[in-house]
């Protein structure tokens, strides 16, 4: 044995053992680079297709943007001004609808006024007139004046919202 204990014939064997190991990945490495060369010419070549479908599809968007800016904006923008009249009618007819909603609301309210005292004053007003007959200093007594006096309310007019032709 050496001084080394015999370690030096190990390191000897084991440097064998690598270089052996190392040619063997290298040769490895350059089979396996061979195999998958074709596939990653393939992967290139499809990645370069799917790029210039992308370039040709970016072209066709700006193209379409600029017809579409200098002919079909002028467009939308000539049907908007045509419109106008149109949108001015709406608004009147609009304002129609609220005053007519105003106005069956307040008849609404007179009807139910008239109702309450129709309801509370028809019994009443007939034993008052019967009464009134045997006794006029009675019936003055007991007559409360009337502060419901009907009032006609102002309803809308189609002509004060429409044009006549």
């Amino acid at each position: 044995m050496d001084g080394n204990g015999g370690t030096g014939h190990q390191l000897k064997c084991e440097d064998k053992v690598v270089e052996k190991l190392a040619a063997d990945y290298a040769a490895m490495s350059r089979g396996n680079l061979a195999v998958h060369h074709g596939d990653l010419v393939e992967t290139v070549i499809t990645l370069e297709e799917q790029l210039n479908t992308f370039t040709q599809m970016i072209q066709l968007i700006e193209k379409d943007s600029s017809s579409m800016c200098s002919s079909v904006l002028p467009e939308i923008t000539a049907q908007y001004r045509s419109l106008q009249p149109t949108f001015s009618q709406i608004d009147r007819l609009q304002e129609l609808v609220d005053r007519v909603q105003a106005d069956m609301d307040a008849l609404e309210s007179q009807l139910l006024v008239a109702e309450e005292g129709a309801t509370k004053g028809t019994l009443k007003g007939v034993l008052r007139s019967q009464l009134s007959l045997f006794s006029w200093q009675d019936k003055q007594a007991t007559e409360v004046p009337k502060d419901n006096k009907f009032e006609q309310i102002e309803i809308f007019r189609t002509e004060n919202f429409f044009q006549s032709k």
